[in-house]
């Protein structure tokens, strides 16, 4: 196959046309990489490739797991997607032979999906980077700039559901100065609040500027991702600012009842983040989440928040002591080792 290099716009055409042998995804901005990654790996399951291994590989490590996974059998799958990640791209003397080899006889049960930061000159003029591009699909990350920027964020407003008109999309422009990341979870959010109603420059500028509000969000990905000392700092900053406990509650009670599904149909897990528009950019966070939390504790966190919406929404309802219980309830999400003793002990009182 003639070497072939294409920019993430281009890979879901790509996709549907042809799915190729391999795949180098190599630049500097983390979520066109991520999500192209994400992309291929869903567009082989649909065709019949049902085990993904993911390795890393740096100059000092790596390589005996790269000849198993390449030149191993699955006890599992016959057909195997193989990501690895290459970090900064500077890998061993091992791991060349290993990519030099494989290049010569490309395995058609196999799709090798190769990604990292930005390669120098010298990587990219290597032996074995030449000889994988030679048969494999070369992603091109760069940060768009001015009006390719401009249709990027046009495109994902519509994934998300959001309506901008351009002097919005100007203005989330400028307010983040080409940062996709920050974009993407702004997009997020905006559809959270603002569904799929058309948004104005004034709606958006309050937006940016509602600090407690934003805050609310930020607190369930710092809980999802066990950051037990900023979870700590980020409480006690809602609490002071004046933040709503029954907000809080809410952003709780939906993460919990979307995780509590996600973990009892993990085969239908795609068509859940769907459904919970949780996108791409902070997929890989739930999981890591999920594969970490166990049922009976997404349980006992449902009860505690079913004991917090009565504390803040009850006819008695004190904002200041459900504190307590939204810390409890975020700790819970947090322990591992964490037992329903005390939370029935609490609603017996």
């Amino acid at each position: 196959m003639a070497a072939n290099r294409i920019y993430p716009n281009q890979l879901e055409q790509a996709l549907r046309q042809q799915l190729q042998p391999a795949y180098l995804i190599f630049g500097d901005e983390p979520l066109q990489r991520f999500e192209s990654v994400s992309a291929i790996v869903a567009a082989a399951k649909q065709q019949g490739f049902e085990e993904v291994e993911r390795l890393y590989l740096d100059t000092s490590d790596g390589a005996e797991q790269l000849t198993q996974a390449l030149q191993g059998m699955s006890l599992f799958a016959s057909r195997r997607v193989i990501v690895v990640d290459l970090g900064n791209g500077k890998i061993g003397k091992d791991a060349s032979q290993i990519f030099n080899y494989y290049a010569e006889q490309p395995s058609p049960d196999l799709l090798l999906i190769c990604h990292g930061s930005k390669l120098e000159k010298a990587q990219q003029n290597s032996k074995w980077f030449k000889a994988l591009a030679a048969f494999a699909v070369t992603v091109s990350i760069t940060v768009p700039t001015g009006e390719r920027l401009t249709r990027w964020l046009q495109q994902r407003a519509r994934s998300c559901g959001v309506q901008l008109p351009p002097d919005a999309v100007q203005y989330l422009q400028e307010h983040h100065e080409g940062n996709l990341m920050a974009l993407s979870q702004e997009l997020e959010k905006l559809a959270l609040l603002h569904g799929s109603a058309p948004i104005s420059v004034e709606q958006l500028h309050q937006a940016l500027i509602d600090q407690s509000r934003f805050d609310v969000f930020q607190l369930t990905d710092t809980l999802l991702a066990g950051n037990h000392h900023e979870l700590s700092h980020m409480l006690s900053q809602l609490r002071d600012e004046g933040a709503e406990p029954v907000v809080v509650c809410w952003a709780l009670s939906r993460e919990i009842s979307q995780f509590a599904q996600l973990s009892q149909q993990p085969a239908a897990q795609a068509k859940l983040f769907k459904q919970f528009r949780i996108w791409p950019s902070r997929q890989p966070l739930v999981k890591q989440a999920l594969a970490k939390l166990s049922l009976q504790q997404l349980q006992q966190a449902l009860m505690l928040v079913a004991r917090l919406e009565r504390n803040v929404k009850g006819a008695q309802a004190d904002p200041q002591a459900s504190w307590p219980l939204i810390e409890q309830c975020c700790q819970l999400l947090m322990a591992p080792n964490a037992t329903a003793d005390w939370l029935l002990a609490a609603d017996q009182t």
